[in-house]
């Protein structure tokens, strides 16, 4: 899963430190949460890219839970990358705070 995030952070806006994915149906593993944990830059105020490795998990619903650097987050575009899928694929994201 690719995240693209803002890093600017002189204005109180940095990537997530860490992102933590819940499959739902998935292995015991994957049902405890899948922890990535995002090294904070403070260098480049630019945008990026951030890939969550997902370990080839296969489910239908996923949740995933970012933790806050600063004040804000902003996320643009979120992408999944995957092989063949024989069913039709929604997704569906909701914000909720804290």
């Amino acid at each position: 899963m690719r995240l693209h995030a803002n890093n600017m952070f002189h204005r109180d806006v940095r990537v997530f430190s860490a992102a933590t994915v819940f499959v739902d149906g998935a292995s015991e593993l994957a049902a405890a949460g899948l922890r990535y944990e995002y090294k904070r830059d403070s260098l480049s105020e630019s945008a990026r890219s951030v890939s969550v490795p997902l370990r080839h998990l296969v489910a239908r619903t996923l949740t995933v839970r970012l933790e806050f650097d600063a004040r804000w987050i902003m996320i643009s575009e979120i992408q999944f990358s995957s092989g063949k899928s024989l069913h039709q694929t929604l997704i569906s994201v909701s914000f909720v705070g804290a």
